[in-house]
């Protein structure tokens, strides 16, 4: 009995270790939860988008996919992450972006950022400085400095799903490709 507890105890090991060592292993993070919201740009009228239960926010004109959440992601439609919550708090962005020659796709890259962390009364602090945060009151997210964010309003938001309409919003911020198109040697 006591070899067969060793071997486990060994095997457990090794495998934690093998884990943490890989290149891939993915960083602990914290859920974000999904429960449906409406958000809406009062400047744009008609742009209304819906987040439903099963995390895929849709554009309630055309019911096109726009993003999804997924765990701790803010993915796009066809999966690739935007946004991603550490276990620490830590809201990290991802811009790709895409060379591409006569149309084609040349070449590609990722770039993440830290764009700022959640304190424990869900405001973002921002790297650059200042924070972000959900207002109850006026179903927008504001600043301790506004100026010249963009004004989507939310609707259905609870205690429940107040960090997810707030990493939303944040993954409206944050790029997620940027394209560069080359032309030909011949300048066409």
């Amino acid at each position: 009995m006591q070899s067969l507890l060793s071997r486990s105890a060994f095997l457990s090991i090794a495998i934690v270790a093998a884990a943490a060592s890989s290149a891939h292993a993915k960083q602990p993070s914290a859920s974000i939860v999904v429960a449906p919201l409406v958000m809406s740009s009062p400047s744009r009228p008609g742009r209304v988008a819906m987040l439903g239960p099963d995390g895929v926010m849709r554009d309630k004109a055309t019911s096109r996919p726009l993003v999804k959440i997924v765990g701790s992601e803010i993915q796009t439609a066809d999966g690739q992450w935007l946004l991603r919550l550490g276990a620490d708090g830590k809201v990290t962005t991802r811009l790709r972006e895409v060379d591409k020659r006569e149309g084609v796709v040349t070449s590609e890259k990722f770039t993440e950022n830290v764009f700022g962390k959640l304190n424990a009364k869900d405001e973002l602090v921002l790297t650059r400085g200042g924070k972000l945060w959900f207002d109850d009151k006026t179903g927008v997210v504001t600043s301790d400095d506004p100026k010249g964010l963009p004004d989507f309003k939310f609707d259905g938001v609870t205690a429940k799903n107040r960090r997810a309409a707030l990493l939303l919003y944040v993954a409206t911020l944050a790029p997620a490709t940027m394209t560069n198109e080359a032309k030909d040697v011949h300048g066409h």
